[in-house]
């Protein structure tokens, strides 16, 4: 066996690496991607120079790591904003700026607002009293109490 790892060349780095992306196909989550690319490149290597066997162990290890890293890396950086900017299950950031209708006198103690097909709790801010009946636009979401305040006529 330790022949065979001896004995390595272009040719067998270029049938391991088609051999991992064969099985990242089936569904190995992107892992074996990285790894068949490391073998790829160490087959390339391999076949422009004159590697020892060993050496080329060595550099498809540290290519192993280094491409599995990189994509470790970069995938987090894209997952973190891809979250900052999705509004999915974030219904209450889907709300800010939405118009509603009073359905009981909102004060800064609380109050009733019509949004969509629900009733909602509301404050407003400030000392701002809002009438029953009048629109309003809601600036922020606390949990289930909706802030509003009077919706500037100007503004639509």
């Amino acid at each position: 066996m330790i022949d065979l790892f001896l004995s390595m060349n272009a040719t067998y780095w270029l049938i391991l690496g088609l051999l991992l992306l064969t099985l990242e196909l089936l569904g190995a989550g992107g892992y074996l991607l990285w790894i068949g690319g490391a073998a790829l490149s160490t087959s390339v290597v391999a076949r422009l120079s004159d590697i020892r066997a060993e050496n080329q162990w060595v550099l498809f290890a540290t290519l192993s790591v280094l491409l599995t890293l990189a994509w470790y890396l970069y995938q987090r950086r894209r997952d973190r904003l891809g979250r900052q900017r999705s509004g999915l299950n974030q219904r209450a950031r889907a709300l800010v700026g939405s118009s509603c209708l009073i359905l009981t006198r909102v004060t800064p103690q609380g109050g009733r607002v019509k949004l969509g097909d629900s009733s909602w709790l509301a404050r407003s801010e400030g000392e701002e009293i809002l009438e029953e009946g009048t629109q309003a636009r809601v600036i922020r979401v606390e949990g289930t109490l909706l802030m509003v305040t009077a919706k500037d006529p100007k503004r639509g």
